[in-house]
């Protein structure tokens, strides 16, 4: 069951490896946020970085909190943050977002919000946007992830503008009760790097837990500088959610179906296209995605159009990629 809330005094917390790129203006915005009505400490639990990420963290003094942990693996560094932290409820960011000032403050009048019908809830959170630089390929992400076909309907991709029952709420920007956590056995170290926040919420929903988003919480997230990068990395979170799929047999949605379904389909009409030609019409899912894609930037009067399409295209085929190496690799052997 989780907690209420009274007084709700917050532990912020951050694990890094090799940030130094980064995490300056997230230490920032954290030392601008407003009161939240309650106790605050930002503890960073870093993986032995060698980049300068330390000596970054140290020059905010004793405002912030270090540890240092020689496991290094996201999970592994979110079970130190469980460990470690001083406060019931435990705020996670990531070293390259930079949050408003007044995301705890909403953070914590969303979970009052939602405790007043529904008891059970053991987690809050937010969006994340695109970073200030206007790039073009920054853009054309934003517009993209803002869309069923970019993100499945994922709080992490569309931008909503009420609150909401979900599924899952990425670790980049949540607000969760400690002991809710506590009590599924924390994050699963096996997954190391990927996908550690689906399999940790995924578990909070079978002990009875529900988690909320809460609008206006967003944070900007530099999350990819361009294409090819955005592309491994897409590939990366289908291993992740593959290898989850392996770990919980009922761990199933029709979007992970039919993302898993993608290249088999494409094989099958392929092949069945040399007896009944009508099959190869599943080929224009190409055609049709790049469609959506000028749609979408033309929605947004946006001039990268091509940009999108390539992003929605390309999303699709390394998500699908991806959600076939984790399946194959299957669990519990861990990425490393």
């Amino acid at each position: 069951m989780a907690e209420k809330s009274g007084a709700m005094d917050i532990t912020v917390a951050i694990v890094t490896y090799n940030a130094a790129w980064c995490i300056l203006p997230c230490l920032e915005s954290l030392m601008q946020l407003v009161p939240h009505g309650g106790a605050i400490e930002v503890l960073v639990v870093d993986g032995c970085s060698d980049d300068g990420t330390q000596e970054a963290v140290q020059q905010f003094g004793p405002r912030i909190r270090l540890i240092e942990n020689p496991g290094r693996t996201i999970a592994s560094n979110r079970n130190v943050v469980l460990r470690e932290a001083r406060h019931p409820f435990i705020a996670f960011t990531d070293a390259d977002c930079v949050v408003p000032s007044h995301w705890l403050h909403t953070l914590r009048c969303g979970w009052e919000e939602t405790m007043q019908s529904d008891s059970r809830v053991a987690g809050v959170g937010g969006g994340n946007l695109p970073p200030g630089r206007n790039t073009h390929f920054h853009k054309a992400l934003g517009i993209a992830l803002n869309s069923f076909l970019g993100s499945l309907g994922s709080v992490q991709g569309r931008i909503f503008r009420s609150g909401r029952l979900v599924a899952s709420l990425a670790c980049l920007n949540v607000l969760y009760s400690r002991h809710a956590l506590e009590e599924v056995g924390g994050f699963d170290e096996n997954l190391a790097n990927m996908c550690e926040d689906a399999d940790i919420n995924f578990r909070l929903r079978c002990q009875g837990n529900t988690l909320y988003f809460i609008p206006g919480a967003d944070v900007k997230h530099c999350a990819r500088h361009d294409l090819r990068s955005w592309l491994c990395n897409m590939f990366a979170y289908g291993v992740g959610r593959g290898r989850i799929m392996r770990k919980h047999r009922t761990f199933f949605s029709p979007a992970y179906a039919c993302a898993a379904g993608f290249f088999p389909a494409l094989v099958m009409v392929s092949l069945a296209g040399f007896f009944w030609p009508w099959a190869w019409l599943l080929w224009l899912y190409v055609p049709l995605i790049f469609g959506a894609g000028f749609w979408l930037a033309g929605r947004e009067n946006s001039a990268s159009a091509g940009r999108v399409a390539a992003i929605l295209l390309g999303t699709h085929v390394c998500y699908a990629a991806g959600i076939w190496r984790g399946l194959v690799a299957g669990y519990p052997d861990s990425i490393r």
